[in-house]
């Protein structure tokens, strides 16, 4: 009689791409506040988001820092901006990467 032995692995595959909202701002909204609040809402149904790798830009400068960042939203004030066009950025990655 031999010896025998076995491997087994589990994995998950996942090629969609996470969701996401920038809920406020609003989308071409005019604000009386230079104090600009920010709600963003995420989501990845497959593994899951990856907080650690969010990022949040306002014209192309990286505001992540006064996020708040749960599970599924982030929230923060942004820092006081001048009168005029902005433009503000959610990437987030899954845990996938």
């Amino acid at each position: 009689m031999g010896i025998s032995g076995s491997a087994r692995a589990t994995f998950v595959v996942d090629t969609v791409a996470p969701t996401s909202s920038i809920q406020a701002p609003a989308a071409n909204a005019i604000l009386n506040t230079s104090a600009v609040p920010v709600v963003l809402v995420y989501q990845d149904d497959g593994s899951g988001i990856d907080t650690s790798k969010l990022v949040l830009t306002v014209d192309g400068v990286n505001r992540t820092g006064v996020l708040t960042i749960v599970l599924a939203q982030a929230t923060g004030t942004l820092p006081v901006l001048p009168d005029g066009v902005h433009t503000i950025q959610l990437n987030e990655m899954c845990t996938v990467g």
